[in-house]
């Protein structure tokens, strides 16, 4: 069924061949009027609105600061009255402190000069003692690493030479074949007559030839 009645087809041949009556819907004109939006606001109302809102957002903004800087001096106020007691009480507690640190002050410092000393000379020790340890247990990881490295080239060479005297031993699929020649002459017999693999070249072939071929 052909589509040359439909009105696309029409339009794209670019003239008429045969002028008809026949006026297709699709081909008259359509939505000559414009359509417009509605209820939609005017710039003037738009703009008042906008400043509007400007105002109150200031406004609060405004407010707000005011309570946030009135909170803030509060409370610098508070924590400075308590650093002045802080101050005070702390004055008191320092003056006993300094009297009790004058008289034995002088006592510490002798007994101090010489258990530093000797706690130095401990810890010098100690530390040596410990890097010694260090560094036999490197030297016990380095003996092993190579132990093991030895013994994992001893392994390959020695599946490697395996590998080659097998693959030397095996024998070729083609000489087991059925058609290979035998040309040993020390071959078992077989029912009295010579047994060879290639059928083309057998006594049964041979004679069955000599008699009806030639």
């Amino acid at each position: 069924m052909t589509t040359n009645h439909r009105p696309t087809f029409e339009s794209r041949r670019g003239r008429e061949l045969e002028q008809t009556s026949i006026v297709h819907s699709r081909q008259l004109p359509a939505y000559k009027q414009l359509k417009f939006r509605t209820g939609y606001l005017n710039e003037t109302e738009t703009r008042n609105k906008y400043e509007e809102l400007k105002k109150e957002l200031l406004k609060n903004d405004k407010t707000l600061s005011i309570k946030d800087n009135e909170e803030l001096e509060q409370q610098e106020e508070s924590y400075v009255e308590k650093r002045r007691r802080i101050a005070l009480e702390t004055q008191d507690l320092d003056k006993s402190d300094s009297e009790s640190e004058g008289e034995g002050g002088n006592e510490n410092e002798n007994h101090n000069g010489v258990g530093d000393s000797e706690s130095e000379d401990s810890e010098d020790e100690d530390e040596d003692a410990e890097l010694l340890k260090e560094l036999a247990k490197i030297k016990e990881e380095r003996k092993q690493r190579e132990l093991a490295e030895a013994i994992k080239l001893e392994t390959i060479q020695n599946v490697s030479s395996s590998s080659l005297s097998s693959s030397h031993a095996k024998k070729s699929w083609r000489q087991s074949s059925i058609f290979k020649t035998h040309k040993s002459s020390n071959s078992k017999a077989k029912n009295g007559d010579n047994y060879v693999n290639d059928l083309i070249k057998s006594d049964f072939h041979k004679k069955f030839m000599d008699k009806y071929v030639k």
